[in-house]
């Protein structure tokens, strides 16, 4: 199971989004279209952004041609599947994958204060 050094918070996940910082999210089952309303932050998301299942999630990355050392940020609705699909993509050879502590809710409940 993943350590907390692969959790990020709202805060973390907002400086990455505002920073317009290259990484991939792998989206297990959230859609991030309207999360952000502002242009700039759409067209970001827009690029970084792959929208899979869990158990596709590695055949997508290695699709996308993404290296082993590339930066992975895996999101499902709660945080269990993307804590799981860390593990597994750790496992795999990926070595720079985190997820969103309590997944999208948790996201969208931080965002609001």
């Amino acid at each position: 199971m993943p350590t907390v050094l692969n959790e990020i918070g709202f805060f973390q996940f907002d400086n990455l989004i505002r920073g317009r910082i290259p990484f991939i999210i792998l989206s297990l089952g959230v859609d991030l279209k309207d999360f952000y309303k502002i242009p700039l932050y759409q067209n970001h998301l827009e690029k970084v952004v792959i929208y899979t299942s869990a158990d596709q999630a590695q055949q997508e990355l290695v699709k996308k041609e993404v290296a082993p050392h590339e930066a992975i940020l895996v999101l499902c609705p709660t945080g269990d599947l993307s804590a799981q699909a860390v593990d597994d993509l750790e496992n795999a050879g990926f070595m720079n994958v985190f997820y969103v502590k309590n997944g999208f809710q948790a996201l969208k409940a931080d965002a609001s204060h």
